[in-house]
């Protein structure tokens, strides 16, 4: 009797065999915020989008916040949101802090299928008290409302003695300006600079 054989060749799938990805496309519905605005406006946006790759109604998204303007620019989970039918997704936001965020949205693996994500980005601006950027002066006080520079009180003043300086740390921020109203202090007397 004649033998027939058979060679099997085994190869390893890729990981785009083994498991497809969920593919996520995310956006905001306004990108430019301004937590300082006088009527209340423009100080959330929707963060939205959709998720495609399979079944999804039902499913959730996960979604993260990092501000790269901050020192600390780790990402912080600020919510999740249920999928339609159709996949999409819809989550109001409202950030604390001013700062230029990344936003990443992520669809967790499940159903056979890989994780995916998506960044977008929000810019949001906001008045900030001096108070967080002093690092440091020899002597330096904060007075406040203690002392007054031509009658007026200021919310957050320092006095600085003469012949020393204040230091106010701003690197790891960015897209910010910082005005300074600079006085000689009501107690002190007479004039000087």
């Amino acid at each position: 009797a004649a033998l027939a054989t058979i060679a099997l060749v085994a190869a390893p799938m890729t990981s785009a065999e083994a498991a497809s990805k969920y593919r996520v496309s995310a956006g905001v519905s306004d990108n430019k915020l301004d937590l300082t605005s006088h009527d209340g406006s423009n100080r959330s946006t929707h963060i939205k989008g959709r998720v495609k790759g399979g079944k999804v109604k039902g499913k959730k998204v996960y979604i993260y916040a990092s501000n790269t303007s901050a020192r600390d620019q780790k990402y912080r989970y600020i919510g999740s949101d249920k999928l339609s039918s159709s996949g999409r997704f819809d989550k109001k936001w409202k950030p604390k802090d001013g700062g230029n965020y990344r936003i990443k949205v992520v669809k967790k693996s499940g159903s056979g299928k890989r994780a995916g994500e998506d960044l977008t980005r929000v810019y949001v601006f906001k008045f900030v008290n001096l108070a967080y950027f002093f690092t440091g002066g020899n002597g330096v006080t904060r007075p406040d409302k203690a002392g007054s520079v031509g009658g007026s009180y200021w919310s957050t003043s320092y006095e600085i003695p003469a012949g020393s300086a204040a230091t106010f740390a701003t690197q790891g921020y960015s897209c910010f300006r910082i005005n300074f109203k600079i006085g000689v202090s009501d107690r002190v007397g007479g004039s000087g600079s």
